[in-house]
């Protein structure tokens, strides 16, 4: 089968998956009907998928009446599309975008309600281009998975890095297995919205911008990032901060933990030994961790501060430890 029948005459179709069309390459009119019922064509459909496609190479459509009431789109390795012109989509929330080309980002355009947007294996992706983002208005979670290439998460059309990228009322943002990715904006402090950060895989990341993370973010979660050197500073409200293998990170930062902070997990940091002298940890008279950490800590396979933190031995739990409802600490 070389193209889609007219689907889009079944005015009470609300869910459609198109899977594993080999030999399809373009969608266009025959999908959506002929005459005057192209024009309004999929009114009820809500959810929209595109999998295992991979020789499509053009999608278009005809007005902006079509997919009025589409909510959910997923494009899933379909490598060769390139030409997209979709020319509105008013009520999409969610954009699921796997194995696909950079190219469909930037043409899928207008966008007023989308509130999810995950990233999957682009591997041309460098960064979120600007004619992209400004449509991203309503943006609250974004996913970044595996895109090798990328480097920065946005810049303007001249390629200069923004102090404003994406919309203030983001709350979710992951970064996964982004290898080439060094540094993370200097506008990130401005996602004042942000409440859920997550990083995970980046060998290449160093160290968060001077301007720190955003004032009210609730968690903090930072994995298999062996080349970080440092945490930020400004983690003033964070609840929930995880650690996990970061080989290079030898403490937690010259600045007081946050008195919000009620987990506090760590493993796999060989060479973390908790904090320099001017932390809380070390200076009785300040905030203890037992005020900071009021229900969990948990430390895996961190042998220096492990020896610090034994039971009823180390510094760290006759100080601060003991009263901490829930401890662990194993090797």
């Amino acid at each position: 089968c070389t193209s889609l029948p007219p689907l889009g005459q079944l005015r009470m179709l609300k869910d459609l998956r198109v899977r594993g069309m080999h030999k399809v390459k373009s969608v266009g009119v025959e999908f959506y009907g002929d005459g005057c019922a192209s024009v309004c064509s999929f009114p009820s459909l809500e959810t929209l998928m595109f999998e295992d496609m991979p020789e499509w190479e053009e999608w278009s459509s005809l007005t902006a009446g079509q997919f009025s009431c589409l909510r959910k789109l997923t494009i899933h390795k379909c490598p060769k599309l390139t030409r997209v012109s979709l020319l509105r989509l008013p009520s999409l929330c969610k954009l699921d975008l796997e194995e696909c080309d950079e190219v469909v980002l930037k043409s899928v355009a207008d966008l007023p309600s989308l509130t999810h947007l995950r990233i999957y294996n682009i591997k041309e992706l460098t960064y979120l281009h600007e004619e992209f983002m400004q449509f991203l208005v309503a943006l609250k979670v974004l996913q970044f998975y595996n895109c090798d290439k990328l480097v920065k998460l946005w810049v303007t059309g001249e390629n200069v890095e923004r102090e404003e990228g994406l919309p203030r009322n983001l709350e979710v943002l992951y970064i996964l297995s982004c290898g080439n990715l060094e540094k993370l904006p200097n506008g990130l402090n401005n996602l004042t919205s942000l409440r859920d950060l997550t990083i995970s895989n980046c060998p290449k990341l160093v160290y968060f911008p001077e301007t720190g993370v955003p004032p009210m973010l609730r968690r903090l979660d930072i994995r298999s990032c062996n080349a970080l050197e440092s945490l930020p500073n400004n983690i003033s409200h964070l609840q929930q901060l995880v650690i996990h293998e970061c080989s290079s990170l030898r403490s937690l930062g010259a600045g007081e933990l946050p008195t919000t902070l009620e987990t506090l997990q760590i493993s796999n940091c060989m060479h973390l030994e908790w904090a320099s002298t001017q932390t809380i940890l070390v200076d009785k008279s300040s905030t203890s961790l037992v005020h900071l950490l009021a229900t969990r800590l948990h430390i895996w396979e961190c042998p220096l501060l492990k020896q610090r933190c034994l039971k009823e031995k180390g510094e760290y739990w006759l100080k601060n430890i003991a009263d901490i409802p829930c401890v662990e600490i194993e090797d």
